[in-house]
């Protein structure tokens, strides 16, 4: 078994009037590590995707971090639109993608893809066993320098 990191937060789905999914995901989902969003810590209240038009290149301006992958391991009751949640959510690129900025305290809004669907706030970080059952695949972890320049291996296809 290997560890994860595990952020526990308080969550609030939003709701279709406010650009938020058409279906919520149920609880059973939200408790299988299936439902794999990203989060980016910053101002919850910065809901709006701000794009700026280059030619043919459309440039993204979030202006509030980075993306970061999470997987969803438990809920605390089925969700409904603008009703906070109780969540537990995994880490699921650590430790190639640092996590540092997903500290309690820090709020975030959850994104699939450039849609926001949600915000909230963490709650606690912690250490959990995940089984080979339930464990998402993890990518091929790359040591790298301080820098964080480094250059990926060379993937063969068979």
């Amino acid at each position: 078994m290997s560890r994860l990191p595990h952020a526990k937060a308080k969550l609030t789905f939003l709701s279709r009037a406010d650009g938020g999914r058409q279906i919520l995901p149920p609880a059973d989902f939200l408790q299988s590590l299936r439902y794999r969003p990203h989060i980016v810590i910053g101002d919850p209240t910065k809901r709006e995707r701000r794009e700026a038009v280059l030619g043919k290149a459309h440039l993204i301006y979030e202006g509030d971090g980075e993306y970061l992958g999470v997987a969803f391991s438990a809920v605390d009751r089925e969700p409904k639109e603008g009703e906070e949640v109780i969540a537990e959510m995994a880490f699921m690129y650590f430790p190639a993608v640092t996590y540092r900025e997903a500290v309690p305290g820090a709020t975030f809004t959850l994104r699939e893809g450039a849609r926001i669907v949600g915000f909230g706030e963490i709650l606690e970080v912690t250490e959990k066993e995940a089984s080979r059952a339930n464990q998402t695949a993890e990518p091929t972890a790359v040591k790298c320098p301080p820098s964080n320049h480094c250059s990926l291996p060379a993937v063969s296809h068979l």
